[in-house]
C-alpha cells in the first residue's frame, strides 16, 4: 500500500500536476510510474496550495526489496511540491 501526500501550486492556469512512483525491484527492473496510480490536480486557480493525497494498492511486486521512489509531472509550466510525503506499508 502506498499513500502519497503533498501540497501542490500551479504557475499556469489551465495544467495539471501529478506526483506518483516508480518501484525498483531486486533484479533492478524499474517500473515506470502511471497516472491511474498518482496524485493528480488541476487547479481553477493559480499560486493556491492545495491539499492532494492519495492512497495506492499496489499488486505484482518481485520477492524481496522493492525501492519506491517519487516522481513527478507538470503540463503547466510550473508545479510546486511541498511537505511531500511517501509512505510504504505491506498489507
Amino acid at each position: 500500500i502506498v499513500s502519497l501526500n503533498s501540497m501542490v501550486s500551479i504557475g499556469t492556469a489551465g495544467g495539471s500536476c501529478n506526483m506518483g512512483f516508480t518501484i525498483t525491484d531486486p533484479f533492478a527492473t524499474v517500473t515506470p510510474a502511471s497516472d491511474a496510480q498518482s496524485l493528480w490536480i488541476a487547479p481553477p486557480a493559480i499560486t493556491t496550495s492545495y491539499p492532494v493525497s492519495g492512497t495506492f494498492y499496489v499488486t505484482g511486486l518481485t520477492q524481496g526489496s522493492n525501492t519506491f521512489t517519487a516522481q513527478y509531472k507538470a503540463t503547466a509550466q510550473s508545479c510546486t511540491f511541498s511537505n511531500r510525503n511517501m509512505v510504504v506499508t505491506a498489507p
